[in-house]
């Protein structure tokens, strides 16, 4: 990546925030005293990777306006700033105070010998503030706004002292611009005063800010084949900061810069070789982030979130903690990836060879000083750490998307690995997808893992996710994040293994069941799944209540009506994508019995009271999967109605019944009628698939039926 300095960039171009760049967002008490920060510790002769810009080419160059003498009479190119503004407009900023500053410094004449202050000042202005056209009387300004008064009157009068400038309003951003104003104007003073009323320091500045910042510069032509819209978008997101996964990226490429790296580690070409590696390693995980777009319910592109991956790494690199949600990006670019790291690393070699840096430079020799004394919890960071650390982010990124989607792992996961992945990701992979993250790179990265023994954790973790946060309503959401996370670390780290993994789950899970005290057989403690029941059957207004309400029950009537096939049935086959619970596919599950009971359905549960029929209505052995969205049709229809299907006013079209449905309905479609015994019956052997699928037992029928039909 070849980086341009400052000076690079302003040769002969023209910048302009197009109009649907947001204003000047940067704070004083944030980014604008961070940047200041950062350029008071640059050392001399060291460069600070700033970022990206990325220009698109300005065709219609009427948007200009009066600025247009500047292309036609001095070879300009007019650039709209795509990425990049707020660098830009701080540094830009920054250059006015500079001049200003020169401007009324006292003793110029005597300090510049010849006048070379004039030249000095004359070169800063016309490369980086305006120029002017003396015949037309015309100022024209470099940077600038197109099509928002606003921000560019206020920029030329109230930055640049262009008083012809007419401020009629202002806005947040327009205050934002004079607060970093007034924070560089305070800032330079003091920095002059303190080195002693040494004109020098400021000229430093003005070095640092136009040759030692160095930025990726990305041109791009305006055509066809690129819009420069979704490119903004998918750049700023709609004005959203760096997701912190970019923040990082440019935090160690920065580090890089700091070191004298080691030629027989990373080539003769110093930091090049650790930085090219960071770039492939970013462009390896936007890629595998990107692999698989789709759409939202509101229209919208989506992919993968690159900070949730960030932080899945994290977990599995770091100590987890649940203080708040950035607190990854805390420890990373506050604790871990910092220049004090950095400095105490290069404050240790200096006791085996001379640290490269001018002895005069007092700042550098104070932020050292003062950093190496300061006590830390993280330990120095060398070019190898950096290095490991963004080889295993990198190999990461590949194994995080497989646990998002596995199908698309067919050339590297078994089929039963594949297919018991999707299964956790349809019951809702909870926190477990640090831990399987983990297990596919020991898996498919370091090799140390068989499929046998993949498969067997993949199992063991849908079997205790559907029997500790599906069956019970007495486990929090958040049950044993932290001791799985902390597991999942150490296997990562290679001191922990999966059959450990496997005892940990095990021994947790035990805790679901109780041993019969005569026969030493271990049973489900019914007790637990019976408060979750209790509250299923809690009547709320406007609401159905019962297993509908089930956060499991599209995953359990989904896991049923495939074992059905296995038992013989020969009916239509229904897919997952068809069937998952949103709004529109709710009508996927049928209750067989009706909420309106009449007819038929008044005659068969007649025997049931007002208060006890809700119970039935919403009981597990009441409700269908189906193959088509059918219900809503015939949803009030008498049972022979719906297993035989029924002519609609439209001759061409009719409702087919279960006979010809999915193997749920086949199932359903061999009852004579539908009544209370018929629910009872077919609850029970819900159950009983219940216990056989997920390897345990219910200490009795009866216990059953409680969880069937719960007592009010």
């Amino acid at each position: 990546m070849e980086l341009k300095s400052l000076n690079e960039i302003y040769s002969n171009r023209l910048f302009r925030i197009p109009d649907y760049q947001r204003g000047y967002a940067w704070r004083k008490d944030k980014e604008i005293v961070d940047f200041w920060n950062d350029l008071m510790n640059l050392p001399k002769n060291k460069s600070h990777f700033t970022g990206s810009l990325t220009l698109q080419k300005m065709v219609d160059e009427n948007d200009l306006d009066t600025d247009k003498w500047l292309v036609d009479s001095l070879a300009y190119k007019p650039w709209f700033v795509v990425d990049g503004q707020q660098r830009l407009t701080t540094i830009t900023i920054l250059l006015q105070c500079i001049y200003e500053f020169l401007e009324k410094f006292p003793d110029k004449e005597q300090y510049f010998m010849e006048d070379t202050v004039e030249g000095f000042m004359e070169t800063l202005r016309k490369k980086f503030i305006c120029r002017e056209n003396k015949k037309a009387v015309i100022t024209s300004y470099l940077f600038g706004y197109t099509k928002n008064p606003t921000s560019d009157n206020f920029l030329r009068r109230n930055v640049f002292n262009d008083l012809s400038a007419i401020v009629s309003e202002e806005s947040y951003y327009t205050l934002n611009i004079s607060s970093a104003k007034e924070f560089f104007k305070d800032n330079i003073e003091k920095l002059y005063h303190e080195k002693q009323d040494n004109i020098e320091v400021i000229v430093e500045l003005y070095s640092k800010l136009t040759q030692q910042l160095k930025f990726q510069l990305i041109e791009v032509e305006q055509n066809d084949e690129f819009n420069i819209f979704v490119a903004f978008e998918t750049i700023n997101n709609r004005g959203r900061q760096l997701s912190n996964l970019e923040k990082l990226k440019n935090r160690l490429i920065y580090l890089t810069t700091l070191y004298q790296s080691p030629k027989n580690l990373f080539g003769d070409d110093g930091n090049i070789p650790i930085r090219k590696k960071i770039n492939e390693a970013w462009s390896e995980i936007y890629r595998q982030l990107g692999r698989n777009t789709r759409k939202t319910s509101n229209g919208k592109i989506a992919v993968l979130d690159d900070d949730d991956f960030l932080r899945t790494h994290w977990i599995l690199n770091y100590q987890f903690t649940k203080k708040t949600g950035n607190d990854y990006a805390e420890y990373l670019l506050d604790n871990k990836f910092t220049v004090q790291n950095v400095l105490k690393n290069l404050a240790y070699e200096e006791s085996t060879q001379e640290l490269v840096h001018d002895s005069e430079d007092d700042d550098f020799e104070e932020m050292l000083e003062q950093n190496v004394k300061v006590e830390q919890k993280e330990p120095s960071l060398t070019l190898v750490d950096i290095h490991d650390y963004v080889t295993d982010l990198q190999n990461m990124a590949g194994m995080w998307y497989y646990t998002w989607f596995p199908n698309d792992a067919k050339n590297v996961l078994s089929s039963q690995e594949i297919e018991w992945m999707v299964r956790i990701n349809r019951i809702g992979i909870s926190y477990f997808r640090p831990l399987i993250t983990a297990l596919f790179y020991e898996r498919l990265i370091k090799n140390t893992v068989t499929e046998e023994v993949c498969l067997k954790l993949l199992k063991a973790i849908e079997r205790f996710i559907f029997i500790v946060f599906k069956l019970q309503a007495v486990r929090r959401s958040d049950y044993g994040t932290s001791d799985f996370n902390r597991v999942a670390r150490e296997l990562h780290k290679g001191t922990k293994t999966v059959d450990d993994v496997l005892k940990m789950i095990q021994d947790r899970i035990a805790y679901s069941f109780e041993t019969d005290e005569e026969t030493g057989q271990e049973y489900f403690k019914t007790l637990n799944m019976q408060v979750l029941v209790n509250k299923l059957f809690e009547q709320k207004e406007d609401e159905r209540t019962g297993y509908y309400r089930w956060s499991a029950i599209h995953y359990f009537l989904f896991e049923y009506n495939a074992n059905l096939k296995q038992e013989g049935y020969h009916g239509s086959t229904v897919t997952w994508d068809s069937f998952k619970q949103s709004e529109k596919d709710k009508i996927s599950i049928e209750h067989i019995c009706p909420h309106n009971v009449t007819g038929y359905w008044k005659e068969k549960f007649n025997d049931i009271s007002p208060a006890d029929l809700p119970i039935y209505q919403g009981s597990l052995g009441n409700l269908l999967l189906l193959s088509q969205k059918i219900n809503a049709v015939l949803q009030d229809d008498d049972f022979d109605t719906k297993k035989n299907g029924k002519q609609s006013e439209d001759k061409n079209k009719c409702r087919i019944g279960y006979s010809k449905g999915s193997y749920s309905e086949l199932e359903v479609n061999k009852y004579v009628d539908w009544t209370p015994e018929s629910i009872k019956e077919r609850g029970l052997k819900m159950m009983k698939f219940m216990e056989q699928h997920w390897n345990f037992k219910f200490k009795s029928d009866e216990d059953k039926l409680v969880l069937l039909f719960p007592k009010k």
